[in-house]
């Protein structure tokens, strides 16, 4: 919890969790409501108001299963607490109040972007040759045998950010003398990308993509292909990635003939 803690006491989560509570707080306080508000909600804003809160509650609570980590379900509750505000205000006609808040937003964008991932890990960051060395030493014939699971990503994604946690986590619970982690930037590695044919665009779904590489193959991917070109979504989670490669069955294999 400690560690947990460390991780989302940063600036980036303190300002956007003030940000998404402000425009509730200020309907809540009375004092606040009446000098910024300048009226008293009638009928039809409360009914209102209380579908907004139920909606963004909703949402939120529709999304913390399916998330990945806490720092991505921080972010989309963020999200739906910031436009759920924004609704708020837009509904009393404070549009002064929504331009400020508009405003506060961007800023905190430019000025607390989301931070990468800080808590222990056992991952290798790869550039392209020590990709290529780690795929050869998967075929050496000493009798030891080497696997490695890579993360495909680039440093502007948040999916690629927020998956960086259970990644380490399964770096932590995996990584032995006969299987590694390794994750690479194939923006800064656009041959990689090439190589494992993923897409690098702005709106491509593919990222972050996971590789399974053993005996100098790619055994396995996350998303997953089917007919050579299309993939399938997944759900970034550390059990996603240890049904697809089988990690438990794996890592008792190489650790058998290790």
């Amino acid at each position: 919890m400690s560690e947990l803690v460390q991780r989302l006491f940063r600036p980036h989560y303190i300002s956007n969790l003030l940000l998404s509570l402000a425009p509730f707080v200020i309907r809540l306080v009375p004092a606040l409501c009446s000098a910024l508000l300048f009226s008293e909600p009638s009928e039809a804003q409360t009914t209102t108001e209380q579908r907004i809160y139920l909606g963004v509650g909703f949402f939120i609570l529709l999304k913390f299963r399916k998330t990945g980590s806490a720092e991505e379900f921080l972010s989309v509750g963020f999200l739906y607490a910031k436009v759920g505000g924004l609704l708020l205000l837009y509904f009393y006609g404070a549009w002064k109040l929504i331009l400020c808040y508009l405003g506060v937003w961007t800023a905190l964008f430019i000025l607390f972007p989301q931070p990468s991932y800080q808590g222990p890990s056992k991952i290798v960051e790869l550039s392209s040759e020590e990709l290529a060395q780690g795929i050869e030493d998967t075929l050496k014939g000493d009798g030891k045998e080497l696997a490695w699971v890579v993360l495909l990503g680039v440093p502007w994604s948040p999916k690629c950010q927020y998956f960086e946690v259970p990644f380490a986590k399964l770096s932590l619970a995996y990584t032995s003398d006969g299987l590694k982690f390794g994750k690479i930037d194939v923006e800064k590695y656009p041959e990689v990308a090439a190589t494992y044919d993923v897409s690098t665009s702005s709106t491509t779904l593919e990222l972050p993509t996971v590789v399974l590489i053993r005996n100098g193959k790619e055994l396995g991917r996350l998303p997953s292909r089917s007919d050579g070109k299309g993939f399938s979504l997944w759900d970034h989670t550390e059990q996603s990635v240890i049904d697809e490669f089988q990690l438990d069955q794996l890592s008792y294999d190489l650790e058998a003939k290790s």
